[in-house]
């Protein structure tokens, strides 16, 4: 893994994988996750489509965009992290990518030649500036109780939450909180709220104890941190000591 660094600063990291885990379940990340394979196809299940991804194609994840990624035969797999706080300060205060799958041997190149990625910030400033100029097709927007709900928890966190406090603080029943968020995002609110925590955990990997970690964001113990941890980042936390 390298680190992505602006002076002293971290702002994100690239991490290889020669073999692809293959048991990704829905998941999102809280920052911008870019992804590229050298040979093969990966599928990925967004919540209202499916893609495709091939060899030399770049896949999008937006923050929070909720998605499940399957191996077909794919080798070399390597993964692009942005925080969301250094796009919006350095490229667009509501940076967004509209398309999921993306051609741009540019990008690609600074993907992939993990070693060079520091020597040529200008360039990805660049590529990731003209990809937010290209964000003129709006996605359909969730409404409703299941929107209420993601601002909620998104706001909330830090904070002990429980299904029955939500439904209470909303106004709503709790089993029609849960039947609307899982229509709209295909994930309840409680793996929501699970998800949204490894996310956060790992921010703060590097500089905690992991047992201490998983109690502070309310997992059962450390294996229940670790199982979590690792359906979304492939790899037991440890490795991003």
């Amino acid at each position: 893994m390298v680190l992505i660094k602006e002076g002293n600063r971290v702002f994100g990291e690239i991490k290889y994988q020669k073999n692809i885990f293959s048991d990704y379940k829905a998941h999102f990340h809280n920052h911008l996750y870019l992804g590229a394979i050298k040979s093969g196809k990966i599928k990925v299940d967004f919540v209202n489509e499916t893609k495709i991804v091939k060899a030399k194609e770049i896949i999008v994840f937006n923050q929070y965009e909720i998605h499940k990624t399957t191996n077909i035969d794919a080798k070399d797999y390597y993964t692009m992290c942005i925080k969301s706080q250094w796009l919006s300060t350095n490229i667009s205060k509501d940076f967004y990518i509209d398309s999921n799958i993306i051609q741009s041997q540019k990008l690609y190149n600074l993907i992939t030649k993990i070693s060079n990625i520091n020597a040529n910030l200008e360039s990805l400033k660049d590529v990731l500036k003209e990809l937010s100029k290209q964000n003129k097709n709006e996605k359909e927007e969730i409404t409703g109780v299941a929107k209420l709900t993601r601002e909620y928890i998104l706001k909330n966190i830090t904070n002990e939450l429980n299904l029955s406090s939500i439904a209470k603080d909303l106004g709503y029943d709790k089993s029609y909180i849960i039947r609307e968020f899982k229509k709209a995002y295909s994930i309840t609110p409680k793996q929501f709220i699970i998800i949204l925590k490894t996310n956060l955990a790992k921010e703060k990997i590097k500089e905690a104890n992991i047992s201490h970690l998983a109690i502070d964001f309310g997992f059962f113990d450390q294996s229940h941190f670790n199982k979590n941890f690792k359906k979304i980042f492939a790899l037991p936390p440890k490795k991003f000591k």
